[in-house]
């Protein structure tokens, strides 16, 4: 991702402050552009159902060598160079994986094959997810891992297919749905504290598929006694 430096302090308005900023409609027709590129790979359905504008989005433009928040752009004067948008994806507002998607575009709305580029699959111009939650659940319970719905879902997170690459062409990968049922509880003492932990057995499903492509279980850090908050580590 391109550097961002903050233009807040940057004076927009050129010259003697006269010049003319692009206008609201302006930023809408690119986001109509940008919302074109989703749609395109995943078709309006999945799109009006399942992509959401994330809570926090690290959105920016690129005008030359400056880069502005998309918050700032009714400063801007020039057209933008390109412009870089996030989405998530879920299987409802409820259940999302949080900006899986992003990407940049020009003005004209052509994709920009660069590093940004990622959180698409190829299955079609038209896609759909498996299952809802409910369907995953069962999936996931005929495959040993036995869900709760209130803590049935983990994650949704895109995975490139060469993890190694820096750049993934046409942004290609795919999705992994993480359910989770909690097992158990344990705490282990050690010099500096008291760390407890919890057994997570997880079922890890292709969302556009159904196919299980691994089960395992974690070791789910939940802490110390001096209450520092810890990741979770596979077994």
């Amino acid at each position: 991702m391109r550097i961002f430096v903050s233009l807040i302090s940057f004076i927009a308005f050129e010259g003697a402050g006269i010049s003319q900023t692009l206008g609201d409609a302006y930023w809408d027709r690119i986001v109509d552009r940008a919302d074109s590129v989703v749609i395109s790979r995943f078709g309006t359905d999945f799109f009006m159902n399942h992509i959401f504008t994330p809570e926090y989005p690290l959105d920016y433009i690129v005008v030359g060598e400056y880069s502005y928040m998309w918050q700032e752009r009714d400063t801007i004067t020039r057209p933008p160079t390109s412009c870089y948008f996030e989405y998530d994806i879920g299987l409802d507002s409820m259940h999302v994986g949080r900006m899986n998607i992003s990407f940049s575009i020009k003005p004209n709305g052509e994709l920009i094959e660069d590093e940004d580029l990622k959180g698409f699959v190829d299955y079609g111009p038209s896609v759909l997810f498996h299952a809802d939650l409910h369907g995953f659940m069962e999936l996931a319970k005929e495959n040993g891992v036995k869900c709760k719905r209130k803590e049935a879902f983990r994650d949704l997170r895109w995975v490139p297919l060469d993890t190694a690459a820096r750049i993934h062409p046409n942004g290609i990968g795919r999705y992994e749905l993480v359910m989770a049922r909690i097992r158990g509880k344990g705490q282990e003492k050690r010099s500096n504290g008291t760390y407890y932990f919890r057994f997570v057995d997880v079922a890890v499903l292709d969302p556009f598929t159904g196919e299980v492509l691994r089960k395992e279980t974690l070791r789910e850090a939940r802490g110390r006694s001096l209450g520092t908050a810890c990741g979770m580590s596979s077994l």
